[in-house]
């Protein structure tokens, strides 16, 4: 039986010995972790909420809760070694940014890896004078609409990199 939280306090007081029935009421008044929370008497509906893994969130979800945890749609990498389409960047993941990658005048490579994101999208702008070369992984290939997949134009160049299935479109636009 429930009982009321401070009926139960006063049945476990100093010097009080409760009874049997006592601890039963208090044991029953908590859901223990193995039974199911009952969803009946909720005055929310819970079908419009994200699930734990987020799988039924839609692309303006998504873009509505970056917007509220103000994720950026740039990020700006600083390197001279390569980098892999998984790398975290200031604890943010590529897919989905526009990545400004500053390596100076050391050519670096980017490569595609099969275990990024299947639907993996990012725009990639140059901003070093060292060229970067976009290499595919081990199980993807990388299809390269302009006939190159180096982006060694000037500052500014940019590339697009999107995924479909195992294959990377690659798009440069050299400078």
């Amino acid at each position: 039986m429930k009982r009321d939280i401070n009926y139960l306090k006063e049945k476990f007081e100093t010097n009080d010995t409760p009874e049997q029935a006592d601890f039963q009421d208090w044991m029953d008044s908590y859901w223990h972790k193995d039974e199911k929370i009952p969803m009946d008497n909720l005055n929310i509906d819970v079908s419009t909420k994200a699930d734990r893994t987020a799988e039924n969130l839609s692309a303006e979800n998504i873009a509505s809760w970056k917007a509220k945890l103000n994720e950026p749609s740039q990020i700006t990498i600083e390197t001279s070694s390569n980098i892999h389409t998984n790398e975290l960047i200031n604890g943010m993941k590529m897919h989905g940014k526009n990545m400004v990658v500053k390596n100076g005048n050391a050519n670096i490579e980017l490569q595609c890896l099969q275990s990024s994101e299947q639907d993996f999208m990012c725009t990639i702008t140059k901003a070093g004078t060292g060229s970067i070369t976009i290499k595919n992984g081990s199980g993807v290939s990388i299809k390269s609409v302009d006939y190159t997949n180096v982006l060694n134009g000037g500052v500014g160049s940019t590339a697009k990199l999107q995924r479909i299935g195992n294959d990377y479109y690659l798009r440069i636009f050299n400078t």
